[in-house]
C-alpha cells in the first residue's frame, strides 16, 4: 500500500540529479543563504516563480528561494 501511494505521489514530479555544475552553484546558493540543506538548496536552485514546492521545513526553503529573487508557491507537507 506504501508503495502505491507513493507512486501516486510521484506522477508529475521531475526528479532531476545534481551534477557537478549544479553541485556548485548549491554549494554558492546554501553559503549566500546561511542555510546548509544540500537538498533543500537543489530544490530551490530549481524552483521557478511557477512552481508549488512541497516541503517540510518552508523557512529554510524560502530562505533560499530569497536569495534567488525566486517567489515561488511553497506548501507545508
Amino acid at each position: 500500500m506504501r508503495r502505491a501511494n507513493l507512486a501516486r505521489t510521484l506522477t508529475g514530479i521531475d526528479v532531476i540529479a545534481i551534477e557537478q555544475t549544479s553541485g556548485r552553484r548549491v554549494g554558492e546558493l546554501l553559503a549566500e543563504s546561511g542555510t546548509s540543506d544540500i537538498l533543500d538548496g537543489h530544490v530551490a536552485l530549481l524552483g521557478t516563480a511557477d512552481d508549488t514546492v512541497l516541503t517540510s521545513d518552508p523557512e529554510d526553503i524560502q530562505r533560499l528561494l530569497d536569495a534567488r529573487s525566486v517567489s515561488a508557491t511553497l506548501a507545508r507537507i
